[in-house]
């Protein structure tokens, strides 16, 4: 194998160490004298001597990695000099006249293809050619697909680019997108969609997570979203604190609530936003009434009325928004101070269709 070593530009040519032995040394490894630490590639490769004089190859080995090791130790102070020569291979070099590679190639610096062609893969029509217009472009059987110049890079829908089967028909939808020197714009004839991917599977066997139409609108079919409402009466006791019950889920949309527990899951961090309206059918003047947040088990927020009146229909509001990590827990409770038991979940405010008409809860991810 021929040698090259190390020069000061980084090009190999060989390597130096000096050490000053201890008495009856025999091994020479780690830092030197110069604080360079001994690198050996091939024992075979080696040069050393001591005090000078070069040793015959039967007065040291190398079997230790990266060692020399002396067959008789030496004296103290005695200087020896280790000289490493580096190995380089040409078995796998590219002829400057070109050739084949087998592997992927990165290009950490400008990548030069002087005005010829560069193959995107086998198929002949499939290309990157740079133009005598000073822009690149990317073919597919023969039509332009992107252009690249000095000043901006423009995707052309023309001939399809695709991020994505549509779900329903199964065709491929056409999208154009220009990069200008301060936005990136993603056109779209019809609908821009954007999939959740199953593993082991194509893009059509994904949810939708976010739909752009033609016109602008943005739809998340995923987003987390509910209601609940109540379909009986419940009785809330004196000076206590109950929890809400809900009867039905008007829609779900991510799953998120749990209608066995009466209790809304964060799927995700984010900020959510909930509502909830409480009716009673008759207070008593003096009765204290409020509804209470919880978070994961604690009162974060709570809020309180007072009655003036007797035998009056009587409702409770409230609009929180909260700062929720994922499976932070929320809960829905009413508050009695004082009077006899009240019973919520009545529909007896004008114009009610129902009991569930009057008594809701829901809420939403809103960023």
């Amino acid at each position: 194998m021929p040698y090259i070593g190390k020069s000061a530009n980084g090009f190999g040519i060989r390597e130096r160490y000096r050490y000053s032995a201890s008495g009856s040394q025999t091994a020479f490894t780690g830092s030197d004298l110069d604080s360079k630490t001994l690198q050996i590639d091939n024992g075979s490769l080696v040069d050393v001597y001591l005090n000078g004089v070069l040793l015959d190859t039967a007065d040291y080995n190398t079997s230790t990695a990266n060692t020399v090791t002396l067959t008789s130790g030496a004296t103290a102070s005695d200087e020896v000099m280790i000289v490493v020569y580096d190995v380089f291979s040409l078995s796998d070099a590219m002829p400057k006249t070109g050739g084949t590679f087998s592997g992927g190639i990165i290009a950490n610096s400008t990548l030069d293809m002087n005005g010829t062609e560069l193959i995107l893969d086998a198929d002949a029509d499939t290309s990157i050619t740079a133009d005598t217009d000073d822009q690149i472009d990317i073919k597919v059987a023969g039509s332009d697909l992107a252009h690249i110049t000095s000043t901006y890079a423009k995707l052309r829908g023309a001939t399809p680019l695709v991020f994505g089967e549509n779900n329903a028909t199964g065709t491929y939808q056409s999208i154009s997108g220009e990069v200008g020197a301060n936005n990136l714009l993603l056109r779209s004839y019809q609908s821009l969609t954007f999939k959740n991917g199953t593993s082991g599977s194509s893009l059509t066997d994904g949810t939708t997570a976010l739909n752009i139409d033609a016109n602008g609108i943005i739809t998340m079919p995923k987003q987390p979203m509910f209601e609940v409402t109540k379909g009986s009466e419940q009785t809330i006791s004196t000076d206590t604190l109950t929890k809400v019950t809900f009867s039905t889920e008007v829609y779900d949309l991510n799953g998120d609530f749990d209608l066995s527990n009466d209790k809304f899951i964060a799927p995700v961090a984010g900020k959510y936003l909930f509502q909830a309206y409480i009716t009673f059918g008759t207070m008593v003047a003096g009765a204290g009434m409020g509804l209470v947040w919880k978070k994961d088990g604690t009162i974060v927020k709570h809020g309180h009325h007072q009655s003036t009146e007797i035998n009056i229909t009587f409702g409770l509001s409230s609009t929180i928004a909260f700062d929720l990590s994922a499976s932070d827990e929320i809960e829905l409770f009413i508050f009695h101070g004082s009077g006899s038991n009240q019973t919520c979940g009545t529909a007896n405010n004008t114009f009610s269709g129902s009991s569930a008409s009057s008594n809701y809860w829901s809420g939403q991810l809103i960023g």
